[in-house]
């Protein structure tokens, strides 16, 4: 099991959202939040947003015979790997140049333990346009703001602000403390890997 990436409900509430002119608040979204029902849990962001809460989502595998219960994994994995482990499970070779964003995760499902992660770095983007790398700990997003739907989409740094933003998800999951200006190294190794994807 897995879900489509964040929870959308406080996209339909009027304080947080700048574009009432396209949407009609849900006020059955508005009732759930009231009761504290947290639909991204401790995560910052929505549905639409750079951030963890537009993006993580769950993924469940039950697989007797194959998957260990009452296993979990650490392992970073998207949708798009489904491809690949798919092929794999079923002994099918991809055509080339069929599904380059996949990576065969069958060792993480058969509860395999590997020296190094499966997948190397994921890329993501906003409903705007805002990219983000995710490496080890690490996520970079070289814009200020959501970039979806929660306020402030944009945001313009002031003289000595972070440019960008750069989180290490481990220490904080809730992407609370914008690190950019303290580890210029991994701002430029993750800018680097953006480059090389977006200009191959």
């Amino acid at each position: 099991f897995t879900s489509d990436n964040g929870g959308l409900y406080h996209w339909w509430i009027p304080q947080e959202t700048d574009d009432l002119k396209y949407y009609k608040p849900n006020h059955r979204g508005q009732y759930v939040k009231d009761r504290g029902h947290q639909g991204n849990a401790h995560l910052r962001g929505t549905k639409a947003d750079i951030w963890e809460g537009g993006h993580r989502v769950p993924f469940i595998v039950r697989w007797p015979g194959h998957t260990p219960s009452d296993s979990t994994s650490d392992e970073l994995v998207e949708l798009t790997d489904l491809l690949a482990t798919c092929a794999a499970i079923t002994n099918q070779k991809l055509p080339a140049g069929a599904g380059e964003d996949s990576v065969n995760i069958l060792p993480a499902l058969l509860g395999e333990t590997r020296d190094k992660p499966l997948r190397d770095y994921a890329i993501h983007h906003s409903l705007w346009g805002h990219f983000s790398v995710r490496q080890g700990p690490w996520k970079m997003v070289p814009k200020r703001g959501s970039g979806g739907f929660t306020r402030a989409r944009e945001v313009k740094p002031a003289a000595g602000e972070p440019t960008g933003q750069l989180y290490n998800l481990k220490q904080d999951p809730s992407e609370t403390r914008n690190v950019w200006n303290e580890h210029p190294d991994v701002v430029k190794r993750l800018s680097a890997i953006l480059e090389k994807v977006q200009n191959p």
